[in-house]
């Protein structure tokens, strides 16, 4: 199993989902071996491009190798038709975590169902 955390990042108040999203799919895998992303985020797009559509157009175009993106939004203030749409058109699913729900356990319970399946490469999304 092989793990790979794109960025640890402070908290800031700006989400740049879409360079988030395209920054995981440039990074270079292997083929052979299958590839996920999973994208955590706390809010809306705030920087860079927040046309809901073109971040679904731009992530749809850069993931030519079909990697599959779950999604997880983070409290209440997300974009639920973003997280699920992306996840829908790559291959893979949405969920949320209620501020008082247990984060921690959620990823857990989401990876050990995944966990056999493929190589976890995670990664945090706010830039």
């Amino acid at each position: 199993m092989q793990y790979r955390i794109l960025k640890i990042l402070k908290p800031k108040e700006e989400d740049n989902i879409n360079e988030a999203l395209i920054d995981a799919l440039k990074m270079k895998h292997q083929k052979a071996r299958p590839l996920s992303i999973v994208f955590l985020t706390d809010g809306l797009p705030t920087v860079g491009e927040r046309d809901v559509g073109n971040i679904i157009k731009n992530v749809s175009q850069q993931n030519k190798d079909k990697i599959k993106i779950f999604t997880f939004g983070v409290g209440y203030d997300v974009n639920t038709y973003l997280l699920d749409k992306i996840a829908d058109e790559n291959q893979a699913a949405s969920d949320y975590i209620k501020p008082e729900e247990n984060i921690e356990e959620k990823i857990s319970s989401f990876y050990d169902r995944e966990k056999r399946s493929w190589d976890f490469y995670g990664g945090i999304g706010c830039f």
